[in-house]
């Protein structure tokens, strides 16, 4: 099945959505894809040249762009590279020898990168100011970055078994982990965490855990996947992705009630990248989609992007 991608911008409520930078990948030949960037209106088109950033190494499914202060940063494994409109792009960030730069957020009033050795049991989280500051190890697993309260960083690792969530501050402050199947994505309200997982073959809860000091979460089961939130975005205030629509999550539960259905039907199943709150970013296909503000809480203008000849839609974020 395709992917359902939503990521959102790092700005407050804005009066329209902000541009957009895509990212496409194109085969060269010799097992080899270069990287092409570009940014784009918030209705798809093209706004000034497509840069390409070079060979397109080992990077993560997400998150391999983010953007704050209309500066762009982009990962290709081999290196992170910096882009403002108007400006030639260059290069950040080189990956230390034997490591792969596998994702970047922008969090907290920092830019931070996922890292991975070769044949490394663990997964390297950076904070990056003007050179790398390794903040922590997490698991081996599918590794998310999300903003928690208080200006810290959440990470979450997710494997098919169970998830662990670590958060960050000015030291390591937590660690949860929690033995269900997670859906990939985490999202935190003022007072919760709000982490969807698998129950069984067919079933879907919510795990909650505290967003402050505390260890004990709650789950809450959920009686079938047509009444479930199935995925969460980092927006402020944080919202469930549901078949039918996307709902606000508040005080630990779905408020259905309030649920808002899609503009159109979905045919994907939905994951997240990116985090922030204001203009959501949800895109229904390779290229294509709408907008969501989270804060207004109602659905902008749809988009869709044209890829160049021989290429491929492989990220796409809000770039204000």
């Amino acid at each position: 099945m395709l992917f359902l991608t939503l990521v959102l911008a790092g700005c407050g409520p804005l009066s329209y959505p902000p541009h957009l930078a895509v990212a496409f990948a194109k085969n060269i030949g010799h097992n080899r894809e270069d990287l092409w960037v570009g940014q784009f209106s918030a209705q798809g088109h093209l706004r000034g040249p497509l840069w390409n950033l070079g060979a397109l190494g080992l990077v993560a499914q997400e998150e391999i762009m983010t953007a704050h202060g209309g500066t762009l940063w982009v990962t290709t494994g081999y290196a992170i590279w910096a882009m403002t409109p108007g400006r030639q792009p260059h290069v950040a960030v080189r990956a230390p020898k034997g490591m792969t730069l596998l994702a970047v957020s922008y969090l907290g009033g920092h830019l931070w990168v996922v890292a991975e050795r070769l044949n490394a049991l663990h997964v390297r989280i950076y904070e990056w100011n003007h050179g790398l500051r390794l903040r922590t190890r997490t698991p081996l697993a599918i590794t998310t970055l999300v903003s928690a309260p208080g200006g810290t960083v959440a990470v979450l690792s997710a494997d098919p078994n169970h998830a662990t969530i670590t958060r960050i501050g000015a030291h390591v402050l937590q660690h949860w982990t929690v033995d269900s199947p997670p859906q990939g994505t985490l999202a935190f309200g003022q007072a919760r965490g709000y982490l969807p997982v698998t129950s069984g073959l067919r079933g879907f809860d919510m795990v909650t855990i505290p967003a402050n000091r505390g260890r004990i979460f709650k789950r809450y089961p959920y009686p079938s996947v047509w009444r479930a939130v199935i995925a969460v975005m980092p927006t402020n205030p944080p919202y469930g992705l549901t078949v039918k629509g996307i709902v606000p999550l508040r005080a630990g539960q779905a408020q259905w009630k309030n649920q808002k259905p899609w503009p159109h039907p979905l045919q994907a199943t939905m994951t997240t990248d990116g985090t922030g709150p204001g203009w959501a970013l949800i895109v229904d296909g390779p290229s294509q989609g709408f907008w969501f503000n989270a804060q207004k809480d109602q659905f902008g203008p749809a988009f869709v992007v044209q890829a160049p000849a021989g290429a491929f839609a492989r990220a796409v974020t809000p770039w204000p």
